[in-house]
């Protein structure tokens, strides 16, 4: 059974660079638990970027968050497309949008993405 459009929520979790790597106890807080709804998790992560800065990438999947992400620079050594991840060209929003959707209405999708990231991470 997907998600209906009423149980999405959109929350989005800046992490300024300036403050550096997240500390491995907080990661589960930043990824996994949302401060306006205490009860909730993050459904995917997204990494739509043309530069590489994989540590948030490696944080995710760490804890096994769902990701949708751009296969730049060394992306593509931590996850596989379509196994702990799925991949978007940089700068296609389209696909973007499709990805997400893909991952929303798909639970078997979710899990399976989300066995694969705590595979590799």
């Amino acid at each position: 059974m997907h998600k209906k459009p009423t149980d999405i929520k959109l929350f989005i979790c800046v992490v300024p660079f300036q403050y550096g790597e997240v500390q491995k106890e907080n990661i589960y807080n930043v990824y996994k638990r949302n401060p306006f709804y205490s009860d909730t998790k993050a459904h995917l992560f997204i990494f739509a970027s043309f530069a590489e800065n994989s540590t948030t990438l490696g944080e995710s999947i760490s804890i096994g968050t769902p990701s949708v992400v751009s296969p730049v620079g060394g992306v593509m050594s931590l996850v596989k497309d379509e196994e702990s991840a799925l991949f978007l060209p940089s700068g296609d929003y389209k696909m973007l949008a499709y990805q997400i959707y893909k991952i929303l209405k798909d639970n078997k999708l979710d899990e399976r993405l989300s066995e694969g990231a705590k595979t590799v991470a």
